[in-house]
């Protein structure tokens, strides 16, 4: 629920998710509130991050992200799961979203996928374990030959990573082409013992290093050297 006592302290230096008209002009009025809510995180999530696609649980929908040293990336839809599985139905019963269930012999049932329902897809969805769409809060599953598409891109490290330099060189300026620092990020986390969710963790910390840093003119230079350094000295996050 929200807080009562809420109250935002003004914006920084904003970034930017792009929306498409489409929503406000259509979407929006027609949506419940947990519709809505549920909606505008996955687009956060996906075009956030220029991505068409995201895994998202069922407790980052609830609760929101936080990293491992504590600091709160971001407070997911702050409502119930009952709410949550309410909108997600709503959503996939319009044809707004749509998700594939995603589960491994080893690791049982994972994050879901959910992605925009973009016109002239034709994808077809059954529901999975014969459980009614309300009981599996509105949670489809796609055909097999999508789902192991999709593990094929979850598995490469690149294309994973490739959202968040997007996403950081715009907020650092950066003019260099992109490819030259996603390498360079990609080979880092390859030569690291990390995970990629831990390591995803450091590159938000050397992001907010960076960004509290005065007087640095190339940024994304002295953000690589941030990050080269705290990813060989196992460097967390920080509150």
């Amino acid at each position: 629920m929200p807080d009562s006592q809420y109250r935002f302290g003004g914006f920084s230096e904003p970034t930017f998710t792009q929306i498409p008209d489409v929503f406000f002009d259509e979407i929006a009025p027609n949506l419940t509130e947990a519709e809505l809510r549920c909606l505008i995180y996955i687009m956060r999530r996906t075009f956030g991050f220029k991505k068409s696609a995201d895994n998202i649980s069922l407790k980052q929908l609830v609760k929101g992200i936080t990293a491992t040293g504590g600091r709160i990336l971001d407070q997911g839809t702050g409502m119930s799961k009952s709410a949550v599985a309410r909108g997600l139905a709503g959503l996939v019963e319009k044809g707004i979203v749509t998700a594939t269930r995603n589960a491994s012999p080893q690791k049982g049932d994972l994050p879901t996928t959910y992605t925009l329902h973009f016109a002239g897809e034709g994808v077809s969805f059954k529901r999975t374990r014969g459980v009614p769409l309300k009981e599996q809060g509105g949670v489809l599953q796609e055909d097999t030959q999508k789902t192991v598409k999709q593990e094929t891109v979850d598995n490469d490290p690149r294309i994973r990573i490739e959202p968040f330099i997007r996403d950081f060189a715009g907020q650092l300026k950066d003019t260099a082409p992109l490819s030259s620092s996603l390498t360079r990020v990609v080979n880092l986390y390859e030569e690291s013992d990390h995970d990629l969710d831990s390591f995803v963790d450091i590159l938000y910390e050397a992001r907010r290093k960076t960004l509290g840093s005065a007087g640095v003119r190339n940024r994304m230079a002295f953000f690589l050297t941030v990050l080269e350094r705290d990813v060989s000295c196992g460097d967390q996050p920080t509150t």
